[in-house]
């Protein structure tokens, strides 16, 4: 009983866990958004300055589409994508040791991504068409990073941090704004991070955020566009973020069944196990019990005692 208790516990504990990272706000509009990705294929746009103009004329017909909101761009889904990490130098909290160097959660995202996705901007603005190639590089933080580098929001804007980046080398660049943010690729938490504009940090893979009431009824809009303005570019994974969530957690559904199954075989196990118990008891002390029911005990407070002790065990 004790054995098949512990596996109980362990059970409930899985269950209760899987169950609440159903529950986890992940710091975007999850049920309204449609997403998708997308490559360029590097013969039709070699350069960055190609690419960075398909970028923008996507995402102004993406957000003309009927019933679409807002659209954005990024790098890869804050949450959902593995983290790409950057350390930071010129905060206030610089160090000397590169272990305990400032570091925060890189994305790279168009004007639209934070209007689409549902994150708000708390303090300066966030990303405009004017930030482009040859102007002034810039970058939003979240509230975590300006909060433990700049130790308020407040202070964190129209600083200057440098960016290390593996192919581009020390980038400085000046803080425009700070946003809610969203939770990190482990779900549970949230980390530091930093967003630079698509513009200045041309790529030839990204995902696409579509905002919309109804976004499952604009993937056939998606098709259509995506093909005429360019049908040598193939899109992948169109889903609703409910979607890619449900996707994501089938496993757990799949955890939380087995370990559903494991703690009714713990129940059953130690109510069988109980029972033979009582029983082999009951079974050895059939003259007690009879000398008991003739000095006249009832049934009812016999029946009482033994489950009574039975329940002791338990």
């Amino acid at each position: 009983v004790a054995l098949l208790f512990a596996l109980l516990v362990v059970s409930a504990l899985v269950v209760q866990w899987m169950l609440y990272l159903r529950r986890v706000d992940l710091g975007f509009d999850v049920p309204m958004l449609l997403t998708y990705t997308f490559d360029l294929p590097d013969d039709r746009y070699p350069t960055a300055e190609t690419r960075a103009a398909f970028m923008r004329d996507l995402e102004a017909r993406l957000a003309r589409l009927p019933g679409v909101s807002s659209a954005g761009l990024c790098s890869h889904v804050p949450a959902l994508d593995a983290d790409v990490v950057r350390p930071l130098s010129g905060t206030l909290h610089d160090a000397v040791k590169p272990e305990e160097r400032p570091w925060a959660s890189w994305f790279d995202v168009s004007p639209g991504f934070f209007p689409a996705a549902g994150i708000r901007v708390l303090a300066g603005r966030g990303f405009s068409a004017d930030d482009r190639a040859g102007s002034q590089p810039v970058a939003v933080l979240n509230r975590m990073a300006a909060e433990r580098y700049f130790d308020d929001i407040g202070n964190a804007v129209r600083r200057t941090v440098t960016i290390h980046d593996a192919e581009r080398g020390a980038q400085p660049v000046t803080i425009v704004g700070v946003v809610t943010g969203t939770k990190d690729s482990q779900v549970t938490r949230t980390s530091p991070q930093i967003y630079v504009p698509l513009d200045q940090w041309p790529r030839a893979s990204v995902t696409v955020l579509l905002r919309s009431d109804d976004p499952a009824g604009r993937a056939p809009d998606v098709h259509a566009l995506m093909r005429t303005t360019d049908s040598m570019v193939a899109i992948s994974e169109l889903k609703t973020m409910s979607r890619i969530i449900e996707d994501e957690l089938a496993s757990s559904r799949i955890i939380n069944g087995l370990f559903a199954g494991f703690a009714l075989l713990a129940l059953a196990l130690a109510a069988a196990g109980l029972f033979g118990v009582i029983s082999y008891s009951v079974g050895q002390r059939r003259r007690e019990l009879g000398i008991r029911l003739a000095l006249g005990a009832s049934p009812v407070l016999i029946g009482r005692m033994i489950v009574g002790e039975g329940l002791k065990i338990v």
